[in-house]
This record gives C-alpha cells, sequence and structure tokens, in this order.
C-alpha cells in the first residue's frame, strides 16, 4: 500500500551539521528528509490509533516491528519521482547542451588518481553543469536511465520545493524577553503545489489517523492511505539473462557496515562478495562507483532516551558498477531490485536499490 504525506504548511528537516544559537546560527535543512524521520512518522501514526500506552520500550518495539517500509518516493504534477543518479551529467553550455550517462572507464589507462582502488572510475569529457544535472527525475526518465537509451528527454527538477527562511530569537524563559547572542536562522522548506511525499509498504489492516506532525516546529501534515497500490511494479527491470555487467543506482541513503562499502564486500578479495544463498546465491565484483558526498543522519532515541549515533549514509543517486562473477541475472533481480539493501536499517527504507544497464 501507499501513504501520501502532504503536508499543510513549511517544513524543516535538519541535517548533521551542528547548530547553536548565536554561534552557528544558521540551520541547514535536508530534503527530502531521511527515511527514519518518514519511519518515525508511520509509527506515530500507527500507536496513536491503537490507545497504545506503555513505558515498557521492548513492547512498543513489538507492536510497531511489522511496519516495514520498501520505497520512498516523491509525487510531482510530473509523476512519481526519484534523486536523479550521479552519473547523469548535463553539459554546461547556453546552446544545446549534451546529456549523457557518464561510463566506467579503466583508471589506470585514463591516468586518474582515486581514493577508492578499484579498476574503474566515471568522468566526464566536458564541463557539468552541476545545478541543472542534480534534482528529481520521474519513473519514466529512470526507465531511459535503466536501459541506458536516449537520455535526452531526462531533465531533473530542483525546484519542487521552495526556500523560506525563518529568523528567530531565544527568550528567557522567566522574563520572556529576548535573550543576547541567541539569533538563529532555520532554511524551512515549502513544497510546490501537489508534491508529494509517498511511502510504499506492506498491506496491513489498521485504521490510521489523518493528520500527524511531521518535522520540527511540529508542522502538521494530512496523511493518506491508498491500499493494494505499489510504486515499485512501475520500475522495470532492464538486464537480459546473457548479462554480466550492470550498475546499482540507490534512490534513498544507506548506511553500509564499511562506509561506503556494504558488509558482504570483501576489500582484501578484490572487492569480491556473496550475497544469497541456495539457488539465490550470487558472486559480484564492484569495478567503480559514482557516489555523492558522504551525508550525516542521526537523530533521537525514544528507547535510549537520547541522541542517536551520527550515521555517515552513502546519498542517494549514488551508483555503483558490478561485474556478475557466478550465478544468474534472475537472482540478481531477486536480492537487489526495488529492494533495500542497506546493511542497517532497511526495514525504515535505507539503500533502496535499482538495478540497471551499463
Amino acid at each position: 500500500m501507499l501513504i501520501k504525506i502532504n503536508p499543510f504548511d513549511t517544513l524543516f528537516f535538519r541535517d548533521g551539521k551542528p547548530f547553536s544559537m548565536g554561534d552557528d546560527s544558521w540551520a541547514d535543512s535536508l530534503f527530502p528528509p531521511s527515511p527514519s524521520v518518514i519511519y518515525g512518522a508511520i509509527r506515530t501514526l500507527f500507536l496513536g490509533n491503537t490507545n497504545f500506552a506503555t513505558a515498557d520500550k521492548l513492547a512498543l518495539e513489538e507492536a510497531t516491528k511489522h511496519i516495514t517500509i520498501s520505497g520512498i518516493y516523491l509525487q510531482t504534477e510530473s509523476g512519481y519521482c526519484v534523486t536523479a543518479p550521479n552519473d547523469f551529467a548535463i553539459e554546461k553550455t547556453e546552446n544545446n547542451p549534451q546529456k549523457t550517462i557518464l561510463q566506467p572507464r579503466n583508471a589506470a589507462a585514463a591516468g586518474i588518481v582515486s581514493n577508492k582502488p578499484l579498476t574503474q572510475i566515471t568522468y566526464p569529457d566536458f564541463v557539468v553543469d552541476n545545478e541543472k544535472s542534480k534534482g528529481i527525475i520521474t519513473l519514466f526518465d529512470l526507465e531511459d536511465y535503466l536501459k541506458a537509451t536516449d537520455v535526452a528527454k531526462i531533465s531533473p527538477n530542483a525546484k519542487y520545493f521552495v526556500s523560506e527562511p525563518k529568523i528567530g530569537i531565544g527568550r528567557d524563559n522567566l522574563t520572556f524577553a529576548t535573550d543576547e547572542g541567541k539569533l538563529y536562522r532555520v532554511d524551512m522548506k515549502r513544497l510546490s503545489n501537489k508534491t508529494q511525499i509517498v511511502v510504499e509498504l506492506p498491506d496491513f489492516p489498521h485504521k490510521w489517523l489523518s493528520i500527524a506532525k511531521l518535522g520540527a516546529d511540529s508542522k502538521l501534515a494530512h496523511f493518506s492511505v491508498e491500499p493494494n497500490k505499489t510504486v515499485s511494479a512501475q520500475i522495470p527491470f532492464t538486464l537480459a539473462p546473457t548479462d554480466t555487467l550492470f550498475k546499482l543506482y540507490l534512490a534513498t541513503p544507506a548506511i553500509f557496515a564499511q562506509g561506503w562499502l556494504p558488509a558482504w564486500i570483501k576489500p582484501e578479495n578484490d572487492y569480491i562478495g556473496e550475497i544469497g544463498n541456495g539457488d539465490r546465491k550470487i558472486t559480484l565484483q564492484l569495478t567503480g562507483t559514482a557516489l555523492g558526498k558522504p551525508l550525516p543522519i542521526g537523530g533521537f532515541d525514544l528507547k535510549e532516551q537520547q541522541p542517536k549515533t551520527m550515521c555517515r549514509t552513502v546519498p542517494a543517486g549514488s551508483v555503483y558498477y558490478f561485474r556478475l562473477v557466478a550465478g544468474t541475472i534472475e537472482a540478481v533481480k531477486e536480492l537487489l531490485h526495488c529492494k533495500t539493501i542497506s546493511d542497517y536499517l532497511p526495514n525504515e527504507g535505507y539503500g533502496l536499490a535499482m538495478v540497471g544497464k551499463i
């Protein structure tokens, strides 16, 4: 089923940068929000309509363990959307800019030095317009990207929200007078018309609350439930049974055990690793990447009543290139395509991956 989140007002989701009034007075906003924020909001919706009240945190986890997010998307007037992949580039020029999917190349032959000891590297042959190359793309654009066909029609949209900075100042709790040195600014976001956050998860019978808080400042949003609907079914698997090379695109941030590397990949074994079991077991070699800047994500642990450990996540839009060493393409589909492959918190929607051609 799908849960569509439509905010009534501006939204604010803090990033991992330190923020304190007076010193670091500008608080940056992270949008789309991290999967854990969405997961927490859905748990609140569930518990708020069950009259569930207990001080036993284990009981709380037991009551909500069936909630598993299988996908997080945005929906605009153009349809469902995901983050633009990092290996898609638009040339920085005024007339007829070139659009291309960057191809992995042999790093040694190109004379490129990289901090990642992999055999391949991606880089453009022209100056990239970073502003036009980033944003979100529709599922129609994503299909062209995963098929590695003509990408001339792909046009990332970076204007699906508007920044509305808010300026405030701290007050003394006794006198209600302003406190010196406590000026701050926060980067609020207002979604464009008809833009919604869409969450996919398995159907289960429950009466959901329709309105709940989302993000900082206790902003309200409307949550509508559409049972028996999916988004992932609209994303095609484009590999042929004879393919041995493919890319893995991340539509949501991922938390991997080895930083930028999934736990099952072994650097000491020439970046070869195994995943799956039995007939669905495959052996893959990582040959290259097109990663974004690490995204720090934290939060607050209600169970422990303390801040969560900050994680350096691999951001949405990152791409991994693999060679199939052993196993079948059908097993690749079953294990990796439209699956959450994060080593940590995959049930919260981290690491939503899609497989495509190179």
